[in-house]
């Protein structure tokens, strides 16, 4: 998936990062077929020169209506690094990845739907002025094959098969 680069709303990182936005956290689920998903480490920091870094991964089903419930953001561990989290598999899931630095912020979304017992990684890079995430196939090896993400499109409310 890729996307343009916005400029970021002060008012909306100030109120963020305040703690006034909040998120409802991960919760693996409890039964049924699972898939690992490793995600990357986006901790939260402030430069005097390059302003507010940070960013976060989150998680939604896709509902009989087409759209996402709701997105819940995966943690990050106690080190700030990356995390691996079950997922539900064989089951259409949203992947949201949102990402700021300095004055930029990036929200990016895909549709996927994961194999039971199969672990996949998240990647995120920018280029110019678009950022971009892929989901991978961790293969035994270590390699990693990527895989087709379906496009999901943020509606006024909802997150939505695009």
């Amino acid at each position: 998936m890729k996307q343009q680069v916005s400029p970021l709303i002060g008012a909306v990182v100030t109120l963020a990062l305040s703690g006034c936005a909040k998120s409802v956290a991960y919760k693996p689920p409890l039964s049924g077929s699972v898939a690992r998903l490793s995600v990357p480490k986006f901790k939260s920091s402030y430069r005097l020169l390059g302003g507010f870094f940070g960013g976060a991964v989150g998680i939604a089903k896709k509902n009989a209506d087409g759209c996402a419930g709701p997105s819940m953001e995966i943690p990050l561990d106690k080190a700030g690094s990356g995390k691996s989290v079950a997922v539900p598999a064989e089951q259409d899931i949203f992947i949201s990845l949102f990402r700021y630095w300095g004055n930029t912020s990036c929200r990016i979304h895909g549709l996927v739907k994961l194999k039971a017992n199969t672990s996949y990684r998240v990647k995120f890079g920018t280029l110019a002025k678009s950022c971009f995430f892929s989901v991978s196939e961790a293969g035994s090896s270590g390699a990693a094959a990527p895989i087709k993400l379906r496009p999901a499109k943020m509606g006024l409310v909802k997150l939505c098969a695009g």
